[in-house]
């Protein structure tokens, strides 16, 4: 596991964040944050915007946007890039444990938009906090949880997925 802070320079993040967070970015409603969820069923939703998934999925505004995450990765492939977005709630919610993708040879990324008292806690009981401009990244095999949060009206984050 390896935890980056400061990811994006100033630029970019001034270019990226407000798009993001702004009030007309299209968030879409997502009934279940993981098939086998581990929390209370009103608390397992979440909302997304599934930027890229291929071959379906390709909305290359918000791919060409986040590039510069993304781009400074070192991979061959990319296959996934998704936002989430977890309402506040009143108490931390820890979604459940699961793996990205079953493969050993991809990696994970959880890019964190806003700081918060939300976290990602893997199996082992290591939690990274949601510091803004943070990621953290991780073999796709490897079981995490999300979290909701409870001192901002959202956490947010991009994960991203490749080999």
């Amino acid at each position: 596991m390896e935890i980056i802070d400061n990811v994006l320079n100033k630029y970019d993040w001034d270019k990226i964040y407000p798009v993001v967070t702004g009030m007309h970015f299209p968030w879409f409603w997502s009934p279940g944050v993981i098939e086998d969820n581990s929390c209370d069923e009103l608390d397992n939703y979440q909302f997304c915007n599934t930027v890229y998934y291929p071959p379906q999925i390709i909305q290359s505004n918000y791919l060409t946007t986040l590039s510069p995450i993304w781009q400074s990765l070192e991979m061959r492939s990319l296959l996934r890039l998704k936002l989430n977005m977890n309402p506040r709630t009143t108490e931390i919610v820890e979604h459940g444990y699961h793996v990205d993708f079953p493969w050993e040879d991809s990696y994970s990324g959880v890019f964190y938009f806003n700081t918060n008292d939300g976290y990602t806690k893997f199996e082992d009981g290591t939690k990274v906090e949601s510091i803004a401009n943070r990621m953290v990244i991780f073999p796709t095999n490897i079981k995490h949880t999300g979290t909701t949060c409870t001192d901002q009206q959202s956490r947010i984050v991009l994960n991203i997925n490749w080999f």
